[in-house]
């Protein structure tokens, strides 16, 4: 490269981003394939700029990160409804990102698995997917995409287009369809068997990077965006999903990756010295660590050793409070790559704030609208322990445009100090057991915890790491669910479709933080998110201690808890922590 171009990607890399925002894909696929409630036909730029980005302006974001790639680039998309954009769509996020003095990367999706799981769809079927299942992750023969895929691909694609014609969306439609996809499901005998934990169900559909061709393809989309639009990065995201290789061919593959990656940077600097100014490259969320990378066929470490990456997004986003985010900031700081700390808006306690989470959602009740609390716990660990920025991954309305009266506020994040005497909850993150397509790049969570009390008395040992100076503190929670526990189905997910031990007597339960014996405990009313479309409930099965701040610790907590046989009934029948929470507030 020539000597003036690689200072001015060294600039380039190295300048300030507080703030990084990922769509995560929600918009101009969404319109194009007549999906959710965006308006149909698209009628004007500036009607999509108010769907999802007018709410960026005024905020710290600076950088965005927009998912123009699912499984096929933007200028592939069905013109039908989204005509006014013109042959190249995401030319307007470029303009309103120039317009606002934001960067702009083209975000791509390494491999999207909705097609594997779901009612087909045009947006989830590519025309190149359709075109070589022999490219496909899982284990078929011609035989078996002619005599099981296909029908099932002929019986639901053509009511996904009646309902584009019609101009339809309807959740409840589209619970129904899942359902009757299952039951002629080309896996369906797997998914009875394992359920939707299964990996098999949700990755047999994606691609496999150890053909050629998909690398093929994957480099022309990227040398696709160079020529089209005017880039400041590119930006891959393997987050979403995670799964590249089939199984137990992972680390085998881990140099064909290695190559790939490499190849990316070569084509970004051809592009680059072609305009005289850099193009960037984004390794877009990992998983939670370097070692589950490794596990996975990705290389991360090797990516930044070469300097072949300019910018690194650690972990998911939906661990908050459990990545190793020390272990990635060391790695950037070793090769002066700059490492971000990464939020899944999935994440349940991050969907309680503004924008609404979903379109379908009723009204946020005025208190609980900017609890950001949550947000603001994670945003600080990371910054305490040297993340360069944090990145929202996520953040905008689903199924539908962003309506300005839902705008509220981004969170305010971008600053340690503001951060520092924030009220925050901390919590220990439970896992992602239940949705397959998540698990494998997610560490072991060490919630839901089942405990069975026949043989005596049971207990664990959590551990959560608090990055306040608790002494400062006013008043400090510890707040714990229990739940009855049904051995017999997979941990959920977050603490969602949980039976409620409404009928367990806490005082079976004993809590010790940090060797302290708490006491006194409190029945706690707490609300909770629902999910898709639900808004908040009532949630059941809380306890509350109000601590001492000077019990609590800057660093690792531990947080005991003994649970005793019942007085009366079965000793055998388990029960199980959900969740546990540490609020932290200040004067």
């Amino acid at each position: 490269m020539q000597p003036e171009i690689v200072r001015k990607r060294t600039k380039a890399r190295l300048q300030r981003r507080p703030i990084i925002w990922n769509n995560d894909g929600s918009d101009i696929q969404s319109i194009a394939y007549a999906g959710g409630k965006w308006p149909i036909p698209l009628e004007s730029v500036e009607q999509f700029w108010g769907g999802t980005l007018r709410f960026l302006e005024g905020t710290s974001v600076e950088t965005i990160l927009y998912c123009a790639h699912t499984n096929e680039p933007d200028w592939e998309f069905p013109k039908k409804y989204i005509e006014v954009l013109g042959p190249n769509p995401v030319q307007h996020v470029v303009d309103f990102a120039r317009e606002h003095q934001k960067e702009f990367f083209y975000s791509i999706r390494m491999n999207d698995v909705h097609c594997s799981r779901y009612a087909p769809k045009a947006g989830y079927w590519s025309s190149f997917k359709l075109a070589h299942p022999e490219l496909l992750l899982g284990y078929i023969s011609g035989t078996h995409w002619e005599e099981k895929v296909v029908p099932w691909l002929d019986r639901f694609m053509p009511i996904e287009e009646q309902r584009w014609k019609m101009k339809l969306y309807d959740p409840d439609k589209e619970r129904e369809l899942l359902r009757e996809s299952e039951a002629v499901h080309p896996l369906k005998d797997v998914f009875r068997r394992e359920g939707v934990a299964s990996r098999d169900l949700w990755f047999w559909g994606g691609y496999d990077w150890a053909r050629a061709e998909v690398r093929a393809r994957y480099l022309q989309v990227i040398e696709g965006a160079c020529e089209r639009y005017d880039l400041d990065g590119v930006e891959l995201d393997w987050a979403r999903h995670y799964g590249f290789f089939k199984v137990g061919q992972e680390r085998r593959n881990i140099s064909v990756m290695n190559d790939f990656v490499h190849q990316v940077r070569q084509r970004l600097d051809y592009y680059g010295e072609r305009r005289g100014r850099p193009i960037l490259l984004a390794s877009g969320r990992t998983p939670d660590s370097l070692e589950l990378s490794l596990s996975l066929g990705l290389d991360p470490e090797t990516w930044a050793r070469k300097g072949w990456i300019d910018l690194l997004l650690a972990g998911s986003g939906g661990m908050p409070f459990t990545i190793p985010i020390e272990e990635w900031v060391a790695l950037g700081d070793r090769y002066d790559v700059p490492v971000y700390g990464c939020l899944d808006r999935i994440y349940v306690p991050f969907q309680t704030g503004r924008p609404k989470w979903d379109v379908r959602d009723p009204e946020m009740e005025g208190g609980l609208a900017s609890n950001y609390e949550a947000v603001d716990a994670a945003s600080y660990r990371f910054w305490e322990a040297g993340a360069d920025g944090i990145c929202l991954y996520d953040w905008h309305t689903h199924h539908g445009p962003t309506n300005p009266s839902d705008y509220g506020r981004m969170p305010t994040i971008e600053d340690p100090k503001s951060l520092s005497r924030r009220n925050k909850l901390y919590r220990i993150d439970p896992g992602y057991a239940r949705l397959g397509c998540l698990a494998d790049g997610c560490l072991a969570s060490q919630l839901p915890r089942a405990f069975t009390t026949q043989s005596g008395s049971a207990d664990a040992v959590f551990q959560l790491k608090i990055a306040d100076d608790p002494t400062s503190a006013s008043v400090v929670f510890v707040q714990a669910q229990y739940s009855t526990a049904d051995s017999t189905r997979p941990p959920a997910i977050a603490s969602w479709d949980l039976e409620r031990a409404e009928g367990t007597d806490p005082r079976r339960f004993k809590w010790a933080l940090n060797g302290i014996s708490l006491s006194e405990p409190v029945e706690a009313k707490v609300k909770r998110y629902g999910g898709y479309g639900v808004g908040w409930i009532d949630d059941a099965g809380w306890v509350e201690f109000r601590i001492d701040p000077r019990n609590l610790i800057k660093g690792k907590n531990t947080l005991r808890v003994t649970v005793e046989p019942p007085p009366r009934g079965d000793p055998a029948e388990p029960v199980q922590i959900v969740d546990v929470r540490i609020r932290i507030g200040y004067s």
